[in-house]
C-alpha cells in the first residue's frame, strides 16, 4: 500500500465524498446515467469539505445557508455544490 502524506488527506477525503455522492445519485435516481454524467462532466460538484476549504466558511454555516446557495442533495447525508454557480454566488456577495 502506498504511503499517503498527511497534507493530502483532506483532498483525498473530499474526492471520496464526491465519489460517494455520485454513487448515491446513481442508486436513487430513475435516470442514473444522465445525472452521473452531470456530476463528472464539465460542471463539477464540490463536497462540503471542499467548499469549506476553498471559500473559508464553516460546515455549520453551509448547512445553515444551503437554501440560499446553489446545491444538490441527492440523499439526506450528501450535500453537493455546483462549482461554477457557487463561485458566482460568492462573487456577487463580496
Amino acid at each position: 500500500m502506498a504511503q499517503i502524506q498527511t497534507s493530502e488527506l483532506p483532498m483525498l477525503l473530499g474526492e471520496l465524498e464526491r465519489i460517494k455522492g455520485t454513487i448515491l445519485v446513481r442508486i436513487v435516481s430513475p435516470h442514473p446515467q444522465r445525472l452521473a454524467e452531470n456530476l463528472v462532466g464539465p460542471g463539477k460538484f464540490l463536497t462540503v469539505s471542499e467548499v469549506v476549504e476553498r471559500f473559508h466558511v464553516t460546515p455549520k454555516w453551509l448547512y445553515r445557508h444551503k437554501k440560499q446557495l446553489p446545491h444538490s442533495q441527492p440523499s439526506r447525508k450528501v450535500l453537493l455544490f455546483p462549482e461554477q454557480p457557487l463561485l458566482q454566488w460568492f462573487q456577487k456577495r463580496c
